[in-house]
């Protein structure tokens, strides 16, 4: 394992181990349960080579020109640049990704909840439309069974004075 590089990152009970083998690094998740240890295979990241110094692997970012570049870049045209590890790098980009996130969901959700709230408004005109169409309905309706109801009842009251008569 003579290409190896173990990089051990304490968090609580968890150690995550980054092994570089040639251009690419698999990151384990080792959780530590008593006598048992587990292991599960997170995530494989393929290393990039320098275009300009082909056999050594871009390691450092350069904060000035924004970009990975390699320890032999560090010490020509980067030297007078502010440089980050790749993982603080990683970290940083990380958060503004998640709060850009958190700010475009936000935005989505506030639109999409000021839309949807039109869309209630109007459909709750529309019901209320509606619901005052049928009770006008109603009432024509009922106005008209009772109208019937009484020329009927008055028809039968004639039919049964007539059968009284004879």
């Amino acid at each position: 394992m003579s290409q190896e590089t173990i990089i051990y990152n304490r968090v609580n009970t968890e150690t995550v181990e980054h092994i570089k083998m040639s251009q690419e690094t698999i990151i384990y998740n080792r959780v530590n349960r008593g006598a048992q240890d587990e292991v599960e295979k997170l995530k494989v990241v393929t290393t990039p080579e320098c275009s300009i110094h082909p056999s050594i692997d871009l390691s450092i970012f350069c904060r000035q020109c924004n970009k990975l570049i390699c320890p032999v870049g560090l010490t020509q045209e980067h030297q007078l640049h502010m440089m980050g590890d790749i993982q603080t790098i990683d970290h940083e980009k990380l958060g503004i990704l998640a709060n850009k996130d958190h700010v475009i969901t936000n935005k989505f959700f506030t639109e999409e909840n000021s839309k949807l709230d039109k869309i209630l408004v109007t459909h709750q005109e529309h019901c209320e439309k509606m619901k005052l169409k049928i009770q006008e309905h109603d009432r024509k309706i009922k106005g008209e069974i009772t109208k019937q109801t009484n020329a009927l009842r008055k028809h039968l009251k004639i039919i049964y004075i007539q059968q009284m008569r004879k």
